[in-house]
């Protein structure tokens, strides 16, 4: 069927859209392939198509890119609190472990009242034991030999340290055992570690390795004797007496 160019031109968008029925699409192929005029008219809606076509790319990748950055933009705003509190963590357990070594390192010896008693069972171990609330994690102790005018005689000196760490925070130990004390040791004595230097003056070391005093130094105070009240608690700090020490303490 020939058809009028009016009737080609107001069915070309269905032709090029390919939605024509058979016999339409052949009768308007057939109306191109000799008017001219037409064809210009198809050329054009092509053309257009695919300049639209371009556009609808375009505008496709202008979407994406504003898609990514703002995708950029969430993820930084993410990271950063992220950030930001990873960072107060950090410094704060940086802070926190220097407050700890800083306390730790700051230490203190007990006082004499801060020893409940002392517990020996001979030849095996001597067991210092604490009052209540008070705590120790490191202890010196020496054995050494008294040659008085009574005779000689062999006495155990002790001290006990605590850090500020673990005595504000109630860690470290009640109880210091003392094992492989010597059986010939009579006298248990008490001394704070910053008086060593004074107690190292009375107490002098022989070419053997043992330790000699001619008398018991004043910083030491008496713990324990043997033959006073031997099955009851030890003898108090306040009964002084003398001392002496050097490390070596074992403890449970």
């Amino acid at each position: 069927m020939k058809l009028p160019c009016y009737l080609v031109r107001e069915l070309l968008p269905l032709y090029h859209d390919k939605v024509l029925g058979e016999q339409a699409a052949a009768d308007v192929k057939e109306h191109l392939d000799t008017c001219a005029d037409c064809r210009a008219a198809l050329d054009a809606l092509d053309a257009g198509t695919g300049a639209e076509q371009a556009l609808a790319a375009e505008q496709q990748q202008t979407e994406a890119a504003a898609l990514r950055k703002v995708k950029s933009v969430l993820r930084k705003k993410q990271w950063v609190p992220a950030v930001a509190v990873a960072v107060a963590i950090f410094a704060a357990l940086f802070v926190l472990s220097r407050v700890r070594y800083t306390l730790q390192a700051e230490t203190r010896s007990l006082e004499p009242e801060e020893i409940r008693s002392v517990e020996v069972e001979q030849p095996v171990y001597v067991d210092i034991l604490l009052e209540d609330g008070c705590y120790s994690d490191g202890a010196t102790w020496r054995i050494f030999e008294i040659t008085d005018g009574d005779g000689s005689k062999k006495a155990l000196a002790v001290s006990l340290q605590v850090s500020r760490w673990n005595e504000l925070f109630h860690n470290g130990r009640t109880e210091w055992r003392i094992n492989d004390v010597d059986p010939d040791v009579t006298e248990i004595y008490y001394f704070k570690s910053e008086d060593q230097p004074l107690i190292d003056e009375g107490i002098t070391q022989q070419e053997d390795g043992t330790w000699v005093a001619e008398q018991i130094p004043e910083e030491l105070h008496l713990l324990w004797r043997r033959g006073d009240d031997a099955d009851a608690p030890p003898a108090t700090p306040e009964a002084a007496a003398s001392e002496t020490a050097t490390p070596e303490a074992a403890g449970r």
